[in-house]
């Protein structure tokens, strides 16, 4: 499963309910940055060799030099 990097003092987490996953998380490294790195982890529905003790497969894209819009645009068009 993956694991996010330590967020800093201008970091943001949010659970987006990405692709229904109500545990996805997202994290921007530093939101005083227009197009700081931004990462998402999610399930998708599946199985997965490695077990991690959450049902579905985990997913995990992370960006930079995106706007926050552009990294949006491409998480959302994954598995559409």
């Amino acid at each position: 499963m993956p694991n996010p990097p330590a967020v800093g003092p201008n970091a943001s987490q949010s659970h987006p309910n990405f692709h229904g996953d109500r545990r996805s998380l997202a994290q921007v490294d530093d939101t005083t940055q227009l197009t700081s790195r931004r990462l998402l982890i999610w399930n998708e529905p599946g199985t997965w060799s490695e077990p991690n003790g959450l049902l579905g497969v985990p997913y995990y894209i992370v960006g930079s030099g995106l706007t926050d819009a552009e990294f949006w645009s491409f998480a959302n068009s994954v598995l559409a």
